[in-house]
Formats: C-alpha cells, structure tokens, sequence
C-alpha cells in the first residue's frame, strides 16, 4: 500500500471516527425496537440438568460461568459447564436449561462465538438465559446481551434471563497508551456486590424456567450499535497497529497464546501471527505470561492485563 493512500485513509478514519464518537455522545438508552419475543413455547417437563457455557479470555466470564454453575449445583442440579471451545456441543441437547455468556468486544459478542453458537445443534424449546461481561462504563453491552440472547432464540431457546455483569477493563491498548487511570478506577471490580449480582441471575434463571415465565427486551438507540463490526472498530484497530509476531528469544513454549487464540491465527513454530485472521480479541497478549507476543497500536507495544494487574499490585476478587 503506497504511505499516501495509508496517509488518506488514516486520515479518513479519524474523520469518520470522530464524527461517530460525537454521534455517540448524543445517544442516550432510548428504545430502539420492541423484539425479542419468544417464538417457541417451553417444554414440559422437570428441570433438572443444565449446561453453562462462556467465551472468556481474561477471566472475567468465566468467573461468573462457574459461580452460575455453582449456583445451579447448590439448587440440586446436575450441571456441564466449561469455555465453548472445551465444551461439547452434542450435550446441549440433554439440557432442560441453557446459560451462555460472552464479553462485549467492540461493542458486540466476539464473531468467533457467534458463529460457534451458529453450529449448535437445535434447542427447541429449552429455557435459555444469556449474561454479558464488559470493562469499565461499557459500551452497548445491553445490545450485546440481546443479540447473544437473538441468537440462543434462533436455535430454538425460549428466553428466560438476561444481565450484564462490569469489571476492569482487560483491554491493553487503553493501559498501552497511558491512560491507566480509566483502568484503575474499576480496581475493585468483580466485588462481592458482583458476585451477588450474579447469583441471583442464576436463581432468577432457574426459578423463571420451573415456573415457565418468558421475557422479551428491547434493543436501545445507541450508535454504537450500527458502527460494532466496522472500521471504526476492531477494523480500525488493525488499520493503526503494526506487525504481529512472537518474540523467539523471550517465548518459553507454553502455548497459552495458542490455546487462547479463537481463530487459530498463531503459529509457534514460525512465531508468526495471521494479522488477515486475527480479531484482535487480544487473549494472546493479555495470557501470555512472559510478554512475548509483539503487537503495537499507534507506534505503542502492547502489554497484557496479568502484566497490567502484576505491575500495578492488584489481584481479582475470587468468589467464596
């Protein structure tokens, strides 16, 4: 690509940036449409098996999968639970409750695991609830939260729960660029109000899918809606950001990154990353443990969120 073409459209996305984030500021949580009706009508029968299934890179969602998990055991269920990439799918068909749960990437649910859920096999009739996790204020995370529920919908679920659950941010380039203070300010999240939070999402859960009680929502008026997915997001990220690869000399061969990689975009034998695969979900940066893998954003080398916690002396509330 010729530098002034670069030059243009660099130039161009800050312009249309800019324009977007003003549109933003405007937006407030009016209501978009009314949806998200159930088209299906619950099964019959007990609830007495159910299956918890998250994306999680940092921690975050699947903390809160397994408290759901543990939850529903302390209510007398049998339960499967574990990361969609660990998890199989066949035994979604067993469950009389399905709980799914995502972080809010660039202001949607991670391509990856909305096409995995794509491929799950039919749920017709199955009481399915949906939770979301996000960094800091957020950004459209109840849209995000009714678009993972559209797509539990979609496969057959009759919606029961949803909720959104906040804490730090697990984003480098915010930290990356230095603005660690927006960061450090969400230093006390997940709390014990969170874990609350959770638990009683999962006891609502449960307690709307005995008594066969449904709910709808409502998507809201946010123009972070109609830009997630393009140039202006995880696009954009990879139009400022520099080669990827892996450091040889600092990689010690754990594979985290590989293991963490949703897109199968790393490969360790050549230290190489796919930048045409890559989604930028940042699980590779953020896991691995020695700082080995190199990405920058505007000239900046990124460092992962265990880097950021360590540096800065904090560690995440566990639940007990």
């Amino acid at each position: 690509m010729k530098s002034g073409y670069k030059n243009r459209t660099r130039r161009s996305f800050l312009r249309n940036g800019m324009g977007l984030l003003a549109l933003i500021s405007l937006s407030g949580p009016a209501r978009l449409f009314a949806g998200g009706k159930n088209k299906t009508t619950m099964k019959e029968g007990r609830i007495m098996k159910a299956a918890v299934v998250w994306f999680s890179q940092a921690g975050h969602t699947e903390r809160n999968g397994k408290l759901i998990a543990d939850t529903l055991k302390k209510e007398g269920l049998s339960v499967v639970l574990g990361d969609y990439r660990d998890f199989d799918r066949t035994k979604l068909a067993t469950a009389d409750l399905i709980i799914m749960g995502s972080p809010v990437y660039y202001y949607d649910v991670p391509r990856n695991f909305r096409e995995w859920l794509g491929r799950i096999p039919g749920i017709e009739g199955v009481p399915v609830a949906a939770y979301v996790t996000f960094g800091g204020e957020g950004g459209n995370q109840h849209n995000a939260v009714c678009s993972l529920a559209e797509l539990l919908q979609k496969k057959g679920g009759v919606l029961v729960a949803m909720d959104k659950f906040g804490n730090m941010s697990t984003y480098p380039p915010t930290w990356s660029m230095g603005y660690d203070k927006k960061v450090l300010a969400y230093r006390f999240l997940p709390d014990e109000n969170t874990f609350a939070h959770v638990r009683s999402f999962a006891k609502l859960s449960l307690d709307n899918a005995l008594g066969k009680k449904t709910i709808s929502y409502e998507k809201e008026l946010d123009f972070r809606e109609a830009i997630k997915g393009t140039i202006a997001m995880w696009t954009g990220f990879k139009l400022f950001s520099g080669k990827y690869s892996v450091d040889k000399k600092t990689c010690i061969h754990c594979n985290k990154c590989v293991m963490k990689c949703p897109t199968g975009s790393i490969d360790i034998h050549s230290y190489s990353i796919n930048k045409d695969t890559c989604i930028a979900c940042m699980g590779c940066v953020n896991n691995c443990p020695v700082q080995a893998v190199n990405m920058t954003f505007m000239g900046k080398r990124l460092h992962g969120f265990f880097d950021f916690l360590k540096k800065n002396r904090i560690q995440i509330k566990e639940p007990v």
